[in-house]
């Protein structure tokens, strides 16, 4: 598992490495730690991820069918979030995960 700390990540960077032709591009089995996502970009959950006292903005979590794919969207797989911020990032995932990633938040205030 690569272990990323204090980083700025800019999802165009990512974005940029998906080839035409091919599947939706994927992050998994990453580990985040003090990082800064950079967008406008959309990460969209599907499934096995850790979310653990983030900083991100209410109307940037959407609920979605995690079961289809979505267009322009970067998967994220097996990943774990600590301590994070999402700037003009949005979260896609289903409507449970986000309850999850709510109440996280409010245990933080």
């Amino acid at each position: 598992m690569a272990t990323h700390t204090g980083q700025e990540i800019r999802l165009w960077e990512w974005a940029q490495q998906w080839e035409r032709g091919t599947p939706a591009l994927t992050v998994e089995d990453e580990q985040f730690e003090d990082c800064t996502f950079v967008g406008p970009g959309i990460l969209i959950f599907i499934g096995g991820v850790q979310f653990f006292g983030n900083n991100i903005d209410g109307d940037g979590l959407w609920v979605v069918d995690t079961d289809r794919g979505y267009q322009g969207a970067i998967a994220v797989r097996d990943c774990t979030f600590s301590n994070c911020t999402f700037v003009n990032v949005g979260l896609a995932t289903d409507a449970e995960f986000i309850r999850q990633i709510y109440a996280t938040q409010a245990q933080q205030q």
